[in-house]
């Protein structure tokens, strides 16, 4: 019997964008109706929102306390939701003060926190070059929205501006952080949760608003002011839900279908049945002898790096600046098989899969074949075009730490010659 789950999946999949967003707009009224039947005080809603926000946080400051990594997180979106937080206190503190104050100065301080923690503390386990969001492709559009739409009150028109270009930040902040989801193809499971209790928080923000403006029969949204604020406004709730309502789908999906699993332990006891020689720091010493690096970034990604080094096949999980040292360091020891994993590749094999083009016993083929030549063999490294200065050249070249050949390899001239290597 086939999982419902998976065929419901399927269909939708299969199913126009046009009948997807009706779908999509269906599920949400249907939610909405829901909530506005078992929520009799809509202000719960909202704690309800702040709530699972700090279970958000609480599961990110996990993940940087203990897990030592901040791989999978967007630098830039955290730098965005402190930039929307300070101005909003700003407003806060000016124009009215309540308990959203405080909660929202707590949060602040986490996010700076965070933001400290991913630009030193964990700074190897960063992966600058996915986190590639121009940040002023949505700061200039709030900016100029602010200008042109924000709140009639009897405040001075700068904290006005101020609180308009906070609601519209806020609406966007999350982007930069999906951008790094898609160009990792890979969701790491604590950052997955954190995302996953950003959207919910913003539904039950968006449906408080929601249920309050049909409640008062429009009344809400006089209350607010008039002209266009009140409906940007409302708008700016339900974009911060609709942003997010794809990646949710997707994560439900993945935990009901267990292909998401909090630490990675499934995952992990599948890859060491397959491969009973993979082994960790953890299982190379005690429990003892960890323990003094524990709570030193640097030293453990050190003693990661070691590992790396001296491993027979070395397979990195994503293209960071301590993935490329080590790839750069292997192909100085002479060319030490480095599978550099072809992330765009292996989606299209994994799509013809689901869709039936592609067999599952063939699968292993094809997954060989597509990387037979990314094995880490000799190979000069690839230079910018002639001309090119700057800031262009360094984002056209590669790197001379992932690739040192031919500079710091071939010693012989006959090899530098002929352009090939024959080792170190």
């Amino acid at each position: 019997m086939k999982d419902p789950i998976r065929v419901v999946s399927n269909w939708v999949r299969r199913q126009p964008p046009k009948v997807k967003s009706f779908l999509a707009v269906l599920a949400v009224m249907a939610a909405l109706m829901l909530l506005r039947a078992i929520v009799h005080n809509h202000d719960n809603l909202f704690i309800a929102a702040e709530a699972v926000h700090s279970i958000g946080i609480s599961v990110l400051i996990y993940k940087l306390k203990m897990e030592r990594t901040c791989a999978g997180l967007s630098l830039r979106s955290q730098k965005l939701t402190a930039i929307f937080l300070a101005v909003r206190l700003f407003c806060s503190f000016v124009m009215e003060f309540h308990i959203h104050t405080l909660l929202d100065l707590a949060t602040l301080a986490t996010t700076l926190w965070v933001i400290y923690m991913i630009r030193f503390r964990l700074r190897s386990s960063y992966i600058e070059d996915d986190d590639n969001f121009a940040l002023y492709h949505v700061l200039i559009p709030c900016a100029v929205f602010a200008l042109l739409i924000k709140p009639a009150t009897s405040h001075y028109n700068i904290n006005r501006i101020a609180w308009a270009f906070c609601v519209y930040l806020e609406a966007v902040s999350v982007l930069p952080q999906l951008r790094v989801m898609q160009n990792t193809k890979i969701v790491e499971p604590f950052t997955a949760h954190y995302v996953f209790a950003l959207g919910v928080a913003r539904f039950l923000s968006c449906a408080h608003w929601v249920l309050q403006v049909l409640d008062s029969r429009g009344g809400l949204l006089v209350a607010l002011g008039y002209g266009l604020w009140p409906p940007m406004a409302l708008l700016s709730e339900i974009v911060q839900t609709f942003i997010l309502t794809d990646f949710c789908y997707y994560y439900v999906k993945s935990v009901f279908g267990g292909q998401l699993v909090n630490g990675g332990s499934k995952v992990g006891h599948e890859l060491t049945s397959r491969y009973p020689n993979v082994v960790f720091k953890e299982m190379l010493a005690t429990a003892e002898e960890l323990n003094p690096f524990s709570k030193h970034a640097s030293q453990t990604a050190a003693l990661d790096y070691i590992i790396s080094i001296e491993s027979d096949v070395f397979i990195p999980s994503h293209s960071g600046n301590m993935a490329r040292a080590v790839e750069g360091h292997r192909r100085f020891l002479g060319h030490r098989r480095t599978i550099t994993p072809d992330r765009k590749g292996l989606v299209e094999l994994f799509d013809r899969l689901e869709a039936g083009e592609l067999r599952e016993s063939s699968l292993s083929y094809h997954v060989r074949k597509l990387h037979k030549n990314r094995q880490g063999a000799p190979r000069k490294r690839e230079v910018a075009p002639p001309g090119v200065k700057g800031q262009a050249r360094f984002k056209l070249e590669e790197s001379f730490y992932q690739n040192p050949y031919p500079e710091c390899i071939c010693r012989s001239k006959d090899t530098v010659i002929s352009g090939e290597c024959t080792g170190n």
